[in-house]
Formats: C-alpha cells, sequence, structure tokens
C-alpha cells in the first residue's frame, strides 16, 4: 500500500546551529492533525529521525547518517522512516517507552 503524506510545509534546514536540525510539518492521517518530522544531530553523532506530534509524546523513527552535507538525503531518508512508520505504527515506540522490538536502521 503506497502511503502518500500531505506535507504543510517544505523542509527547514538549519545546519549551522548545535544540534543541526532539519523539520517538515505534515498532516498526520490517523490524527489528522498537523505534525512535524524533526532530524537532529550534535556534534559528530548520527542524525536522530522523530516525529513531533501536536499532542503527546516524541515518536522515535531511527537513527542513521553522520554526515551534514548530505541534506537531500537526509530529506529522503526522514520521508522514508515516515512512511514506514504510517505502514505500521505498532513497530516504533514513543522517546520514553523501552522496546527490544524497536526497527533499527543502519548507519550510513
Amino acid at each position: 500500500m503506497a502511503i502518500r503524506i500531505l506535507w504543510t510545509a517544505e523542509w527547514s534546514n538549519d545546519l549551522n546551529g548545535c544540534p543541526s536540525q532539519l523539520c517538515r510539518k505534515f498532516i498526520n492521517p490517523f490524527t489528522g492533525e498537523e505534525d512535524e518530522l524533526y532530524c537532529r544531530c550534535r556534534h559528530n553523532n548520527p542524525w536522530t529521525f522523530e516525529i513531533i506530534p501536536q499532542s503527546g509524546d516524541f515518536i522515535f523513527l531511527g537513527t542513521g547518517f553522520t554526515e551534514q552535507e548530505m541534506v537531500e538525503q537526509l530529506h529522503e531518508y526522514a520521508e522514508f522512516l515516515l512512511r514506514e512508520y504510517l505502514k505500521n505504527p505498532e513497530k516504533f515506540t514513543s522517546d520514553d517507552e523501552e522496546d527490544d522490538d524497536q526497527i533499527t536502521f543502519p548507519l550510513f
């Protein structure tokens, strides 16, 4: 099943600060609310990818990449993780939950 995401904004890229951040807003098809796809990287740590919902806890999607100059690839990977979440949200957990069955994505 193809997942179509209704984006409400283009990517916002802030690569000058610490943490570096990438953000893009979308309509969550489960809630109808505008949520945010959020990516951040501190120093040489890998990027983390999360959903920031209007209500509730952050939803951790995964980690990957250690390079900042691959912005387009970071966008593509974040959108891939979001689609995977929308297909099967049970495989992902809130930021404060522990779950050994959570999907782990490789570093690139």
